[in-house]
Formats: C-alpha cells, sequence, structure tokens
C-alpha cells in the first residue's frame, strides 16, 4: 500500500462518482498542470482495489476503461503513472500489449484510443476515465468529442453487485467553446445530471515555482481563464491570429540583404498549383524575422530563385507534409542547390501551430517585415468559419496560402532551436505526439522532424 496525498480538486474528482451515486457523468475541467492525469491514474488504481474479488452479473471479471487521445500518449503518461504506483506498492499486474490490457488482480483496465470514435468497441465496462477528451475537437470541424463520448458511453454498462451502477468520469482542460462546452450544454439544455469539478494550475503545489506565472504571461485574459483556470468562454472564433498587431508585430523596414553569411534561413512553403506561395525567416536576438515572402507559379524553380537571394546562407526547407508529389519532383533542384530538406511523415495539428504563432505575436518574438507584407496581410486578414476552425485555403486570394508556411516554419524553430525551449516547454510539450519514428538515412532534429542532406 502507497499513501497519496491529492489536491483538492484531485480528491473530488475521485470521491464525486461514491458521493453523487445517482449521476453517471463527472466531469473535472482543469488548467494546464493542474494534476489531471495523476487524478485519473488515482482514481483507476482506486476502482481497481475495490473491485478485487468481486465480479458481474455474468459471473466475469470487472473492466475498467482508460480512454485518450491515442494509445501512444496514454502509454507515456497516465498508463505509466498506474504502473509505477502498482511497483511502488509491490502490487502484481500484467500488461498485454498486444490486446492494450493491464490486469491489476482480478480487474481488467482497457486502454482506448478516442481519436477514432467509430473504432470504440469491444467489452463493456463499469466505468470510464477520459484524459484530455476537449483536445479531440481542436483538429478538425468534426465534433470528436461528442462523438468518442458518446461511442464510450454505450460501453459503460457492466453491472456488478455490490457497487453503484455504471458511470463515467473524464479530466480536461478546456479549449474553450468546443467538444467538452457540446456536452456540457447538451447536459444542461436535456436536464441531465452531472458533477463539475473545476481546477486551477495555481493550486497544484508540486509544479515548479513560477510556473503558473510563466504560463500567464503568455495568455490573454480570456485564455488564462480556460487553459488556467478551466472555464467555457469563446476563444476561438473570428481572427486566427487574434495576437498579431501591425505595430508590434510589422515593420516596413527590409531586411533580406542584410542577412549575414554565416546566418541561418528558414524557408516554409505551401503548395498550390499556379501559386505556391512561402516565406523565409532568420532568428536574431531570439525573434524569428520573416524577411521575404515568395510565389512561385512553378515549385520546380523555387530553390534555384532562394539560392540566388541568399547565395552563401544555410536554408532549412519546411515544407507541407500533405505534399509528398510535389515534393519529390525536386529533390534534386533542392540538393542542387545545397538546400537541406526537412521532412515530418505528418504536419503538426493545424490548431496547435495556429495557437503557438499566436503566442509569439503574442510576446513579440515573431516580426514581419516590409519584404514580406503580404505574409503580414494574409495574417491580419485570416478569419475563421463559422464553426470555428480554421479553413482550408480556395482560391488564389485565400490569406490561409500564405498562413500555411509561416505556421510550417514557426513550428519548426520552435521545436529546434534551444532559444525556443521555454516556449516549446509552455505551449506545445502537451500537444506533441512523442512516439518515436524509425527512419534511416536521416538527420534527426526533433519533435518529430528529420533533414534529408
Amino acid at each position: 500500500m502507497i499513501k497519496k496525498l491529492l489536491l483538492p480538486h484531485q480528491g473530488l474528482y475521485l470521491q464525486s462518482p461514491f458521493i453523487f451515486t445517482d449521476r453517471r457523468f463527472h466531469i473535472l475541467v482543469a488548467g494546464y498542470g493542474a494534476g489531471k492525469t495523476s487524478s485519473i491514474a488515482t482514481s483507476i488504481e482506486y476502482k481497481a482495489s475495490l473491485l478485487q474479488g468481486r465480479k458481474d452479473r455474468e459471473g466475469h471479471r470487472p473492466r475498467l476503461l482508460l480512454g485518450g487521445v491515442t494509445l501512444g500518449h496514454l502509454v507515456k503518461t497516465t498508463l505509466a503513472y498506474i504502473v509505477q504506483d502498482l511497483e511502488n506498492s509491490k502490487t502484481d499486474y500484467s500488461w498485454d500489449s498486444k490486446n492494450s490490457v493491464l490486469s491489476i488482480g482480478t480487474v481488467d483496465v482497457l486502454a482506448t484510443p478516442l481519436q477514432n470514435p467509430k473504432e470504440i468497441m469491444g467489452f463493456d465496462v463499469w466505468s470510464a476515465d477520459l484524459d484530455e477528451v476537449d483536445d479531440l475537437g481542436i483538429s478538425t470541424a468534426e465534433d470528436t468529442t461528442f462523438e468518442a463520448v458518446k461511442a464510450v458511453n454505450e460501453r459503460v454498462r457492466q453491472q456488478i453487485p455490490g457497487m453503484r451502477m455504471p458511470f463515467i468520469s473524464m479530466a480536461s482542460t478546456s479549449q474553450g467553446q468546443l467538444g467538452l462546452y457540446r456536452l456540457y450544454t447538451q447536459f444542461k439544455k436535456t436536464g441531465a445530471g452531472f458533477v463539475k469539478i473545476r481546477g486551477r494550475t495555481r493550486d497544484n503545489i508540486y509544479n515548479p515555482p513560477g510556473y503558473a506565472d510563466e504560463l500567464a504571461a503568455l495568455y490573454t485574459e480570456t485564455e488564462q481563464r480556460v487553459y488556467l483556470e478551466g472555464e467555457f468562454l469563446a476563444i476561438a472564433r473570428g481572427k486566427i491570429f487574434s495576437d498579431f498587431s501591425w505595430d508590434r508585430n510589422y515593420t516596413k523596414e527590409e531586411f533580406d540583404r542584410s542577412v549575414g553569411d554565416d546566418e541561418t534561413l528558414y524557408w516554409g512553403q505551401d503548395f498550390n498549383q499556379g501559386y505556391h506561395r512561402g516565406c523565409v525567416g532568420v532568428i536574431r536576438d531570439g525573434v524569428i524575422i520573416i524577411v521575404k515572402r515568395y510565389e512561385f507559379p512553378d515549385i520546380r524553380e523555387a530553390p534555384k530563385v532562394i539560392r540566388h537571394d541568399f547565395p552563401f546562407q544555410r536554408i532549412f526547407w519546411i515544407p507541407d507534409a500533405t505534399a509528398k508529389d510535389e515534393i519529390t519532383h525536386f529533390y534534386k533542384e533542392l540538393r542542387h542547390n545545397k538546400i537541406k530538406i526537412v521532412l515530418r511523415s505528418k504536419n503538426p495539428s493545424v490548431e496547435d501551430t495556429a495557437f503557438l504563432v499566436n503566442k509569439l505575436f503574442y510576446i513579440q518574438k515573431l516580426l514581419i517585415t516590409g519584404g514580406a507584407t503580404e505574409t503580414a496581410d494574409a495574417v491580419s486578414r485570416g478569419e475563421r468559419d463559422d464553426k470555428g476552425m480554421i479553413p482550408k485555403g480556395v482560391g488564389p486570394r485565400s490569406p490561409i496560402h500564405d498562413i500555411d508556411g509561416l505556421r510550417m516554419m514557426c513550428f519548426f524553430i520552435v521545436c529546434n532551436r534551444k532559444e525556443f525551449f521555454n516556449i516549446k516547454h509552455l505551449v506545445l510539450d502537451r500537444k506533441l505526439d512523442l512516439i518515436e519514428e524509425e527512419q534511416t538515412g536521416v538527420e534527426e532534429l526533433g519533435a518529430g522532424y528529420y533533414a534529408v542532406g
């Protein structure tokens, strides 16, 4: 046996289903770093201890569902916490990696990814704990959070004599008024009973000193209430880059001719037939400076043009990963012009990269110069659609094409340049997919990126 000192909101999350036994849904909405994953791990451990030796009405072992965005994320976070506690307490357990089942004594914990709700199937369970469910609905217009909870709800039906009726608990950071908010409003609208618990980032005494203040410095007042205090407020509407300011983040001065021969350039590129748009940036004094914007009718000419403008500098090319066919057409031109090719197996989340760029604007770590005025104009005009999502660019007048290259570049820089690691830690680390990809003949750069010489 081991003893745990729980934070107030963690204790409420653990106790809620056993105090309010007539409520099926129990929701902890908490700030970043408030201890949500630890809350879920403790909940699973507590329920596994309660159910030891029990069987359901058909004589089967009790089952618990542990849900997360991806299986890889679950294994490296919540399951890692649980396994560590089991080992520290010298509790016997086994892990079936093929079927993703953790067996603790006579109780089975089914690890389940939630990102594809239609694939959530299998055994019925007595209870479910869902981690970061609101992160499911921020990358597409589809309401994945609502659909995932609905699919899990269908599985939570195992009845165990002597125990309360089946129930669902979930712990997540609010992403504003997205999937979790829709679930909340659905409960309110239908009059369905539920328990909602809030936890603040500042309430977690185990965070490093000043952690909450560092996060707060990156956020607007509304974002602080959402990301640090667990409120449902609208933050994903209107402008894509609401933190961009012409006064703070743009200068008419042109920097492209002042780039030194020993400086490194970063070239972000989007692909669209007939108008391939990109931009080039350099880093000075911890600030990303966008020195030039490009539009190429024929993308095969791009490496020669970029190298002509910057004949001696080291250049990293960061393309849109979805354009694999276009990329292969001019590998030769890139190599001939001594431009390093930076590849990622898939693009990072659109919302994650847009959020990052917003924060770079907010803390004045991103400056657009006169050589890239069209990029600044695109940033200032980019609008979300009527569902609050970042749309795909359609047609040559869409500002999204210029925005995409900027997003790719900034994400790569923050993930791979040490002067931005604090921003990476505060803004991106909780989002990054940490599963390493096995590739050969390439240089690993971090955060899923690889450079091909």
